[in-house]
């Protein structure tokens, strides 16, 4: 998004931080995170690799670039 642009915020793949995360898992990510709301970005404060819910679902990862 024009958001994670801006703060330099990339999303990627878990097995590999090198690549983009796949169409389908986008399109997941994208409708776990509508489904679930706020619950996806409280969750990611009661796990230790801080991620939300729609990127265990999606098996992606946000890093810094």
């Amino acid at each position: 998004t024009l958001g994670q642009f801006i703060m330099k915020i990339r999303v990627k793949s878990i097995d590999n931080i090198d690549k983009r995360i796949a169409l389908h898992y986008a399109f997941i990510r994208f409708f776990v995170k509508i489904l679930l709301g706020w619950y996806s970005f409280i969750a990611m404060h009661f796990n230790d690799e801080r991620r939300a819910v729609h990127d265990f679902a999606a098996k992606s990862i946000m890093i810094e670039v």
